[in-house]
C-alpha cells in the first residue's frame, strides 16, 4: 500500500451518509507519529484526511490511522 501520492487521503466508507453509519469523526491521528492530530473533514463524499508531507519510517509497508468517533 505505502504512502499515498497525494497529501489527501479519502476514506469513502466513512462518509457522513454512508450505510455503515460511522458517526461523526472527532479526532484523526497517524500511528507511528507524534501525538499531533491530523487535519480532516467529513462530508457526504468521505472522510478526507490531510497527511504530513514526510512519510513515516514504516510507510513503505502501509499506514494506519486512529480515528475517534462521537
Amino acid at each position: 500500500m505505502g504512502w499515498p501520492a497525494s497529501s489527501e487521503l479519502v476514506i469513502q466508507s466513512l462518509a457522513s451518509n454512508s450505510p455503515q453509519q460511522p458517526g461523526k469523526a472527532l479526532d484523526v491521528r497517524l500511528l507511528g507519529r507524534t501525538a499531533e492530530p491530523l487535519r480532516f473533514t467529513q462530508d457526504t463524499t468521505g472522510l478526507r484526511v490531510t497527511l504530513p508531507s514526510t512519510p513515516t519510517p514504516a510507510s513503505d509497508l502501509g499506514i494506519a490511522l486512529r480515528i475517534h468517533f462521537a
